[in-house]
């Protein structure tokens, strides 16, 4: 039988908890966080190496991103919902995100290209926030 881990109920207003998170982007590290990209379900994933549960907040003027703030409202995740269907359209700056992320798979699938690839992926980390907290800055500001 497995643990069900929980978190409680969430302690701030959706607004609180997105200026929360939107506040914890400069401290994000890209060496303990990791990008992941689904493309079925067109979704960007940026999380904390080990995060556990958490809540999601949306941003009030962009209800496709989500920033995750576990119980200690630590900021442990975001989640980029419909990213290339929508926000890559509306965000024309996170164009390189998406082609970093596909040569970084295909790399991937060539034994002496994989240590290029991890490169690759930090640089796409580092990109994924700075572009990330462009966008919220002027979605969420202060």
């Amino acid at each position: 039988m497995t643990e069900q881990l929980s978190i409680g109920e969430a302690t701030l207003t959706n607004e609180q908890g997105a200026r929360r998170g939107v506040a914890q982007l400069d401290e994000i590290d890209p060496k303990r966080w990791y990008v992941y990209y689904n493309r079925r379900q067109d979704t960007l994933y940026f999380r904390a190496v080990g995060h556990g549960p958490a809540t999601s907040y949306h941003l009030p003027d962009e209800p496709e991103v989500f920033l995750r703030l576990d119980g200690n409202l630590h900021l442990v995740g975001i989640d980029l919902t419909d990213f290339r269907r929508v926000l890559v359209k509306r965000h024309p700056e996170m164009r390189y995100a998406v082609r970093a992320l596909h040569v970084a798979q295909l790399m991937r699938r060539v034994r002496w290209l994989r240590a290029v690839a991890e490169t690759l992926d930090r640089g796409i980390q580092a990109r994924a926030r700075d572009d990330i907290q462009r966008v919220t800055a002027r979605l969420c500001p202060g």
